[in-house]
């Protein structure tokens, strides 16, 4: 399906999730999880989120841009093909950045057709910067509520914000704003909940933060990361044989992806003692 340009952006790691403390990898398959609990406080992560490839979802189509969106008709029967085409890749997890718009249609497709996929679901509350706003972020705090309650045999976790805190962000907005939206959703439903966000933020997550959420969910763009510094990382490998430098300059990204997930489980390990949920990156990139 054609995804607004902010989905495919964050598609550049389609789907990650982690522990309060615990991190895993972009990618397929290849997992390996083990703990799923930090504490008694936090929520368990189901094992269809730690072990199901996934992605992240929109079912646009014709949209060149947010300005389209509204004039977009999606329909039960498009959003059934693309689910259908999603489990033929072998993905069996899907998030969804909103809660209002389109995803009680996602949902209930998969009921209805008894699909085996699972959901992250997510809210996209911004700065509140006027009533308008806020009143438009509880809007959608309120339909993350209702549907992960209606639907709690697909939704397996739910997400509050993207990309809310990390410093670049077009949506930054005061931890204390988030931890109260957090706050309310988790108050309201029993999946455990998560903000997404970049493994900047998570490297230097507030305490605030990391205390409210069950799960550290973490975006990394070791590629993208190189518009904004090209000395990051050596990813062009012109050091190495042409014949062999594809191969490496894959090798030297998902290096950086690992060492920039140790930077987010660092930041969360030390607010405190955490027990961590380890999961590797697939090893077949064939």
């Amino acid at each position: 399906p054609k995804l607004p340009g902010s989905t495919r952006r964050t598609l550049a790691c389609a789907f990650v999730v982690a522990l309060a403390a615990g991190l895993s990898a972009c990618g397929g398959g290849g997992y390996t999880p083990s703990a799923v609990s930090q504490s008694a406080e936090r929520r368990e992560l189901p094992q269809a989120l730690l072990t199901r490839a996934a992605i992240n979802y929109s079912p646009y189509r014709t949209s060149s841009g947010p300005a389209d969106l509204a004039n977009e008709v999606i329909t039960p029967a498009n959003v059934l093909q693309d689910l259908r085409l999603i489990q033929a890749t072998g993905i069996g997890t899907i998030r969804l950045f909103t809660s209002r718009l389109f995803s009680e249609t996602v949902l209930q497709v998969i009921r209805d057709n008894n699909l085996n996929l699972k959901v992250q679901l997510g809210s996209f509350p911004v700065p509140p910067r006027t009533p308008e706003i806020e009143a438009t972020n509880q809007a959608d705090l309120d339909a993350q509520i209702r549907l992960a309650n209606e639907f709690p045999d697909i939704v397996v976790a739910v997400s509050v914000g993207n990309e809310a805190l990390v410093e670049w962000s077009t949506y930054r907005m005061e931890p204390a704003v988030l931890v109260r939206y957090l706050r309310k959703v988790r108050a309201a439903v029993s999946q455990p909940v998560t903000t997404n966000d970049n493994w900047l933020m998570w490297s230097k997550v507030p305490r605030e933060v990391a205390e409210t959420i069950d799960f550290a969910a973490v975006h990394v763009y070791p590629f993208l990361d190189t518009f904004y510094d090209p000395t990051k990382y050596d990813w062009r490998q012109k050091s190495v044989p042409e014949a062999q430098r594809a191969k490496a300059m894959i090798d030297a990204t998902i290096a950086e992806a690992k060492k920039q997930f140790e930077d987010a489980r660092a930041g969360l390990a030390k607010l405190g003692p955490v027990s961590y949920t380890h999961l590797t990156l697939p090893t077949n990139r064939e």
